[in-house]
């Protein structure tokens, strides 16, 4: 059975704005910066602070790979069921491997809902060296979000099995 729900996860800065007015006055007042710097960044990267910013909550990413791979799996099997349904001897064929196909977003030549494009200009403004790219196997694209090694999954859309329930 495919998963049917994607959780969102939630960064969150839990500094009080008197622990970050005590690291500004610091820095001020004895020039020792190092503790403002890492109260700014609250151990977050500067993709997640853009999205703690933005207020954006990306896709779990355990859940994203885990329904990549149940889709995989599912698209294959209907594959070689048809496949046989058409083919008498089942070893005489070659029945190719879905795949999750990776597209640069701006080589992505399909519709993309104008809420989506939305949060990657949002993403892009405050975060500008951050590039995104699509996912999809036939159907059901991911929208990710990639700043040197890390990768975050945006936005899901074409999924009404995840409509509400994200």
């Amino acid at each position: 059975m495919i998963i049917i729900e994607i959780k969102q996860k939630q960064y969150t800065k839990n500094l009080t704005d008197e622990m970050l007015e005590f690291s500004k006055r610091a820095s001020e007042v004895l020039g020792y910066d190092v503790l403002q710097t890492y109260h700014e960044k609250n151990g977050l990267s500067e993709l997640q602070l853009a999205l703690v910013k933005l207020e954006i909550s990306p896709l779990n990413w355990k859940d994203v790979k885990r329904y990549q791979f149940e889709r995989k799996v599912a698209e294959e099997r209907k594959s070689f069921e048809e496949a046989i349904a058409y083919v008498k001897e089942p070893k005489s064929f070659w029945l190719p491997s879905s795949y999750w196909g990776e597209r640069k977003l701006e080589e992505y030549k399909k519709p993309i809902p104008e809420f989506v494009i939305n949060k990657a200009l949002q993403i892009k403004e405050i975060c500008p060296g951050v590039t995104f790219q699509v996912e999809e196997l036939e159907r059901d694209p991911f929208l990710a979000a990639i700043l040197g090694e890390e990768k975050v999954y945006i936005e899901v859309w074409e999924e009404p099995e995840f409509e509400g329930k994200l």
